[in-house]
């Protein structure tokens, strides 16, 4: 074989060149220079693979070597066309472009797998770009290899120069290929200048495909305490002879100096109104209680120009303040007005802004208003289920109750079904049980609507579409639904104890989820553990929130519900925040 003899003479070449000149290096540039070669005979030994897969007609191959998202061209974007097409997804195939079905293609690819390439990252929905984590698997099904099934490590956190503090919690986090529970992974961590000298074990035997470790960083576990330190995490198979080693990435002290603010909310896009009490929120570093901090509001189109205070002197690290909005502190009545808000600490010489306008309207005209949130069209729910029908409301009382119906939308005013009367509005919630005598028809699945009203203000509203239900019998592949908290609240430790709810399709009694909470920004640092297990067909888990379970306060964070048996999860669609614990009165 041609490429054979090149491999051989490139070895005698590159060892005959560099042995007399081996002596003068450092044991790193030694290291460097194997590693290079090493790199370089891989690339010779997948040429001859794919030389060899020509010649005896064996299936097609390819390494996917290269990221690649939508506008990319050339070979790389015609091989991911062809295996996606091996796959039967949507694709360009034979195009050599990555065009917006070769993204849909990839979508696809990743939920297929998505164990090995979107739960290791704490994602549930695929991105449309083929990077590290989906190559990966592109390459464990066409690579170029030999017979031989090859194993590898693959880190994903840390991995892009991340800042963390002593006192933090971080999830490790790799995927393996070729590796299986029976294997087992040291990992450790090491300063990137000083690669032998106190490394740190973090972990000696962890089965390979658990793809995480949390680590919480304390002094004990670092190889240096001169702060910032860059360090580095090596993960190993020993048995194997397989490693990896991330990117540098940087460890503080528990006291960040540096110092920032950033406003969270309004931060664009809101819709208020005179007489509403809106709660702006922000985030601090590096303040103290006594660092004071300033909030005002301008016009976008006008900003230097009757600039009005809304609060001159609130602890920064407070978090949050409630605006009563009135005429008096807006600088135009020319409504609706397009309007940014700024907060600053003068003392620090910080601030920061809306990054776009929001809107002031005249006084709501006050009218009784009630919005089903859900089910609101799509579910699918079965006999015997409980479902939690969520509603808003405003300008409504304590007194004021609901009512709430169900119907078939083909006939929608004969055998309405009522599912509860007098639940108080305010309330926002009641828990369905679904039993056939509650529905309008049992010729299953049947298509239904919900229906709320409140009687004595004559409002209501409706399921914009249908929902299904099923009858008893709940099966099929499984899956989990987070139905609440899923974005916008705000709670508070102490003081909140919100209800976790959630639907699952395929689980049975002995099923069991985790629930845990993350940070909306950075999932693999400081995760909060709510609970390690609870039946997954209970639906609702009561959080009675500390700091122990949350990452962060005043933070956009999500809540995840997974089974690690079923290898199901979902999240939260968007953020909520948790307040830290109010202080108390003097």
């Amino acid at each position: 074989m041609k490429i054979k003899h090149i491999i051989l003479a490139f070895l005698c070449v590159s060892f005959l060149g560099w042995g007399s000149s081996a002596f003068a290096m450092t044991q790193l540039e030694k290291e460097a220079l194997i590693q290079s070669i090493i790199s370089q005979i891989a690339v010779l030994q997948i040429q001859l693979n794919q030389q060899l897969a020509q010649q005896n007609g064996t299936a097609w191959c390819y390494n996917f070597n290269t990221n690649l998202s939508l506008g990319t061209s050339g070979n790389d974007a015609a091989a991911l066309n062809k295996a996606l097409s091996r796959q039967g997804l949507t694709t360009s195939y034979p195009s050599s472009y990555f065009t917006s079905a070769t993204r849909t293609g990839v979508i696809a690819f990743q939920e297929k797998y998505a164990s090995d390439i979107l739960l290791p990252l704490g994602l549930l929905r695929g991105t449309g770009i083929a990077g590290l984590a989906t190559r990966a698997k592109l390459n464990t099904i066409y690579g170029c290899e030999n017979s031989q099934a090859s194993s590898s490590i693959t880190i994903i956190y840390p991995n892009a120069g991340q800042m963390m503090h002593i006192g933090d919690t971080a999830r490790i986090a790799w995927s393996t290929t070729g590796l299986t529970a029976l294997d087992n992974l040291a990992v450790m961590v090491y300063m990137s200048n000083q690669p032998y000298l106190n490394v740190k074990t973090l972990a000696d035997s962890i089965p390979a495909t658990q793809g995480y470790i949390d680590w919480t960083i304390t002094e004990d576990t670092l190889p240096s305490t001169s702060y910032p330190t860059n360090l580095r995490v090596r993960i190993e198979d020993r048995q194997k002879n397989i490693s990896v080693s991330s990117v540098d990435f940087i460890i503080n002290s528990s006291t960040n100096n540096t110092s920032s603010i950033s406003l969270v909310t309004p931060n664009g896009g809101e819709t208020l109104y005179v007489s509403d009490t809106y709660h702006i929120t922000w985030n601090t570093v590096g303040l103290s209680p006594s660092d004071m901090a300033t909030i005002t509001i301008y016009r976008s189109a006008d900003p230097y120009s009757n600039i009005k205070t809304i609060e001159s002197s609130v602890s920064a690290t407070r978090g949050y303040y409630d605006w009563v909005i009135t005429s008096d502190n807006l600088p135009s009545t020319g409504y609706p007005l397009n309007l940014r808000m700024k907060i600053a600490v003068s003392s620090k010489n910080i601030s920061d802004l809306s990054a776009s306008d929001f809107t002031v309207n005249a006084t709501n005209s006050g009218l009784a208003n009630i919005s089903l949130i859900s089910p609101d069209g799509g579910q699918t729910l079965y006999v015997g289920d409980t479902y939690r029908i969520q509603w808003t409301s405003s300008n409504l009382t304590s007194s004021d109750t609901v009512n709430l119906s169900v119907f078939n939308p083909a006939n929608p005013f004969s055998n309405i079904k009522t599912i509860t009367n007098f639940v108080a509005a305010g309330q926002g919630y009641y828990d369905w049980t679904i039993s056939k005598d509650g529905l309008p028809s049992t010729s299953f699945p049947v298509a239904l609507r919900i229906k709320i009203d409140v009687a004595d203000k004559n409002i209501s509203d409706s399921s914009t579409s249908d929902f299904t239900v099923n009858s008893s019998g709940n099966s099929g592949p499984a899956s989990i639904t987070v139905a609440y908290p899923n974005g916008g609240q705000i709670f508070t430790i102490g003081t909140s104890i919100p209800r976790i709810t959630w639907s699952t399709l395929g689980f049975t009694y002995y099923d069991t989820v985790s629930i845990t909470a993350h940070l909306f920004s950075d999932p693999y640092l400081n995760v909060g553990q709510i609970t390690d297990s609870i039946p997954a067909t209970q639906g609702y888990f009561d959080w009675i929130i500390s700091e122990d379970t949350v990452p962060a306060v005043d933070t956009p964070l999500y809540i995840l519900i997974e089974s690690p048996d079923r290898n199901v999860s979902d999240k939260s669609n968007t953020s909520f925040k948790v307040r830290p614990r109010p202080l108390p009165e003097e």
